[in-house]
């Protein structure tokens, strides 16, 4: 896949993301901050007579997830729109909506480019803005999947109850066995369930990908 246009490249938390969501049969699937399109794509992969919709804020990008789309085998389940999320008025509801949205807090450390300012930095979409989005939008059986930092876990689960969202299942991510968990793919519906947690350590001591991770990711390498 090309990302080499796109404010934010291709990385670990987006394969995580993708492997880990789950694929559905004709249904509708939404993208939120999509990118050059890789978890768009990845979700047509696994599912079956799917629409899937990518938006992104960033006009480049969106030509560089059409471009691979068009390159894919899935192309005629793909359409890719250049919309904020706050102008995106869609008029379908979603059986999943997935994305990696930007998380950096605005005070911390920006990129001085500024369209992968806007990608990393969470001012132009806070978490918020996509809960609010998606209990308006997803179906009432529908799923929302996020990658997140770990730290995140409280003001997540405090925020997405007052969009009457639950957890459903989180997986905490933990970049090499000698580090600290940093980050979380997290499912979130509006139905209640017992919530599930597991951990996957993607890399061992001696730096090389852990058979987890590798079990889980595999269908997407070459």
């Amino acid at each position: 896949m090309e990302h080499s246009k796109s404010p934010q490249a291709i990385g670990t938390d987006s394969v995580l993301l993708g492997s880990w969501t789950k694929g559905i049969d004709n249904g509708q699937i939404l993208d939120i901050g999509t990118g050059c399109g890789l978890l768009a794509l990845m979700l047509a992969q696994k599912s079956e007579k799917e629409r899937i919709t990518g938006i992104d804020i960033s006009e480049v990008a969106i030509e560089e997830a059409k471009t691979n789309g068009l390159n894919s085998p899935w192309a005629e389940d793909l359409d890719f729109i250049h919309s904020s999320l706050e102008e995106y008025n869609p008029t379908t509801t979603f059986d999943l909506i997935i994305s990696n949205p930007p998380y950096f807090e605005k005070q911390g450390l920006q990129s001085p480019d500024e369209a992968r300012a806007l990608a990393r930095h969470n001012s132009k979409m806070p978490l918020h803005q996509i809960l609010s989005f998606s209990s308006q939008y997803l179906k009432s059986s529908g799923e929302l999947s996020l990658v997140l930092p770990y730290s995140n876990l409280d003001s997540l689960r405090n925020e997405a109850k007052n969009h009457g969202l639950n957890i459903q299942k989180i997986l905490l991510i933990r970049p090499n066995a000698r580090k600290e968990i940093n980050r979380m793919l997290v499912s979130l519906s509006a139905q209640l369930k017992q919530e599930q947690t597991s951990e996957l350590v993607v890399r061992d001591f001696e730096n090389n990908y852990t058979l987890a991770y590798k079990e889980l990711t595999f269908e997407y390498y070459l």
